[in-house]
């Protein structure tokens, strides 16, 4: 586990960016990225890699609890399903790379630091590779620990994703909507 604290705001993924080693690269098979305004159940972690990797998921994120801030509504849980192949995957507040995706993706650009539109570019990059990529619902988290955008300017990060997205391929609207396979 790798974990540092900080005195000071800094974008998320320059920060990831400083953490991950090229040895990392090698040596985990999974890397799981977390927001610090998430509640999660004790046993998350176990939980959620078991799902992960059974279901063969090279990018994959928890589901929100119907309580929790979204800017998706895929990304919502759905109590019946146990997980969802889709063709999104949001880069918060809890996002799973499986090695050989995140080889493909680190280190992340640093031209939308808060790493808005990343999360559009990451299905046409596992597309390319064959990889599958989806939610899991039957290990939710709760976001819902403070409102979306308290500690940033969402023109500017707009701007900044606007300026990232135009120059790199990603999915669109209904793309971001498609559920491709619903597992029980």
């Amino acid at each position: 586990m790798t974990a540092e604290t900080l005195k000071a705001l800094r974008p998320k993924w320059q920060i990831i960016n400083e953490l991950i080693t090229p040895d990392d690269l090698v040596n985990f098979d999974y890397f799981l990225f977390s927001d610090d305004d998430v509640l999660v159940a004790d046993d998350f972690t176990d939980s959620f890699f078991a799902v992960q990797q059974q279901l063969g998921f090279a990018l994959a994120q928890p589901a929100r609890t119907w309580r929790s801030f979204t800017d998706h509504e895929i990304v919502r849980r759905r109590p019946l399903l146990r997980a969802r192949q889709t063709n999104f995957v949001e880069g918060g507040p809890v996002v799973s790379f499986r090695r050989d995706l995140l080889s493909l993706v680190h280190p992340f650009s640093l031209e939308s630091p808060m790493g808005w539109g990343y999360d559009l570019t990451w299905p046409i990059i596992a597309r390319s590779r064959d990889l599958r990529i989806g939610i899991i619902d039957c290990v939710p988290v709760d976001h819902s620990l403070r409102p979306r955008g308290a500690l940033y300017h969402d023109q500017e990060q707009l701007a900044l994703m606007s300026a990232y997205l135009a120059h790199r391929p990603h999915v669109g609207p209904g793309e971001v909507r498609a559920v491709i396979r619903r597992f029980w």
